[in-house]
């Protein structure tokens, strides 16, 4: 399989889960994001925690993702 040099670069820093890891990251970077694009506000500290735990879950869940995609 012919993979992009992002997706290989993504292997190496994740490994073979690697989407699973950017999407609850991507994710947390979301919620960090939304108060400042919506109300021009900074994030709250309660904001900020659910950022943080979105990314570590999503960093965590590919323990769980048998398929390796």
């Amino acid at each position: 399989m012919n993979d992009g040099i992002i997706a290989q670069w993504l292997t190496k820093i994740f490994g073979r889960s690697w989407l699973t890891s950017v999407i609850g990251i991507l994710g947390g970077m979301a919620i960090v994001v939304q108060p400042i694009i919506l109300s021009g506000r900074l994030p709250t500290r309660s904001e900020w925690t659910m950022a943080i735990v979105s990314a570590i879950l999503g960093i965590a869940s590919k323990s769980f993702n048998k398929t390796g995609v």
